[in-house]
């Protein structure tokens, strides 16, 4: 446990580190807090979850974007992929990415 902290640590004097999981309201939020577009933010979400949030975060503002995926549970997550992929192109044709 030490060790992650470790970790968080020296990636927080190099990152923004943003853990997501409704990717639009977080993103908005971190966006008003650090207003600087050219900010180095680190997305960590889960790892079916990753590329919308990292596409909302380049829609919200930030340019350097960088992601840290966490683990699904294999047996679930054929039925996140799906509920993802229907999001992704909802997200699409509604303008949100």
């Amino acid at each position: 446990m030490e060790n992650v902290f470790l970790i968080v640590g020296l990636l927080s004097a190099l990152y923004y580190i943003i853990c997501v999981s409704y990717a639009g309201l977080e993103l908005a939020n971190s966006y008003e807090i650090i207003k600087d577009s050219k900010a180095k933010v680190l997305i960590v979400s889960t790892n079916f979850h990753i590329f919308r949030a990292c596409l909302i975060a380049k829609k919200t503002g930030f340019e350097n974007v960088y992601s840290y995926p966490a683990k699904s549970d294999m047996i679930i997550l054929p039925n996140f992929m799906l509920r993802e992929a229907i999001g992704i192109t909802k997200d699409f044709i509604l303008g949100n990415l």
